[in-house]
């Protein structure tokens, strides 16, 4: 155990009956003892990887959770090009005037999944000029 060399400190106090000033001498303190009575505000290295780890923690999972959003959002924007070409193949099968031609089907381009095939089966119900019309899509995706 270390020591730190005395060297006394002249402390001047009042004392109550007065104004006279007292002088004492306050013994010089061990590294020890300093400790005890002036406590470290510092981190420790325990609570330093404590905290570096924690906050790795908390970086994988909003990363995570980041990414996930991405892709979520790009699946979205996919699906919608899909659902785009659907519609635009439905609305061409439904503006066919003539049956056989729906019935015989057709292969057109589209501008993201490249070729489209598509099949109907048209059946008639019991409302005039009203059919049920199954459609079969088939896509040769660039992707």
């Amino acid at each position: 155990m270390m020591t730190l060399p005395a060297c006394p400190l002249r402390v001047a106090r009042s004392v109550r009956s007065g104004t006279r000033l007292e002088a004492f001498e306050v013994p010089a303190l061990t590294r020890r003892a300093t400790l005890r009575r002036f406590p470290s505000r510092a981190f420790t290295l325990i609570e330093v990887l404590l905290a570096v780890a924690l906050f790795a923690i908390a970086v994988v999972v909003l990363a995570g959770a980041y990414v996930n959003v991405i892709e979520g959002v790009e699946s979205v924007r996919s699906d919608r090009a899909f659902e785009q070409e659907l519609r635009w193949i439905r609305e061409k099968v439904l503006l066919e005037t003539d049956l056989e031609k729906v019935e015989e089907g057709d292969e057109v381009p589209t501008p993201d999944f490249g070729n489209a095939r598509w099949e109907a089966v048209v059946e008639p119900t019991g409302v005039a000029d009203l059919f049920l019309i199954s459609l079969h899509v088939e896509m040769e995706g660039n992707d």
